[in-house]
């Protein structure tokens, strides 16, 4: 048997040797939606896919607020009880760690640097399982900021569990008071 062509891998068909080539896999992208106004709704997710990944890059607050929290909700769901954090902490460029708990009021939040001039901020989501309707939802989150002018790198992660078990196919993206200033989210689906 001769060598396959680029990109394809060595399987086995029938008991006997064969190259193929492999599936798609990866992630696929949704959508892309701009931060614009007091919230955005990404909507009409497709339950197609294992996870989703979100991408929520270079967002700040029109107020340019220091500390302006990242807020989002599954769903439309409102109930403040549905949402409860597992694990939620930060660290910043002094090397403070924190280990916060408890309930979250009707979203789940991260805590980044807010400013139309001097940051970086990334935030990147998980949804695990998103699409099954047979159990509760577990979200990580991460973010990560850079202001030079004042507090420097900081970093926060945070898992969240929800009480909702409907497969989630919209999710609202909006900060603690006031407007975004700008940034962009890009959901993807992992296959």
């Amino acid at each position: 048997m001769g060598i396959g062509s680029s990109g394809q891998v060595l399987t086995v068909s029938g008991g006997v040797p064969a190259w193929s080539t492999p599936s798609a896999g990866g992630m696929t992208l949704i959508s892309t939606t701009t931060l614009t106004g007091a919230s955005v709704t990404i909507s009409s997710i497709p339950t197609t896919y294992k996870d989703l990944v979100l991408h929520v890059r270079a967002w700040y607050t029109a107020a340019g607020t220091l500390g302006a929290t990242f807020n989002m909700r599954q769903n439309g769901v409102t109930t403040a009880s549905s949402y409860r954090y597992v694990f939620d902490g930060s660290e910043d460029n002094v090397s403070t760690l924190k280990a916060l708990a408890g309930g979250v009021a009707s979203a789940y939040n991260t805590q980044g640097i807010s400013t139309t001039t001097d940051t970086q901020n990334f935030s990147y989501f998980r949804f695990y399982d998103y699409a099954n309707t047979s159990h509760y939802k577990v979200v990580e989150g991460r973010i990560y900021g850079y202001r030079a002018a004042a507090s420097g790198a900081f970093y926060r992660w945070l898992g969240v569990q929800t009480t909702d078990t409907a497969a989630i196919t919209s999710l609202d993206l909006f900060p603690a008071s006031g407007n975004w200033g700008g940034g962009s989210a890009l959901l993807y689906g992992v296959s």
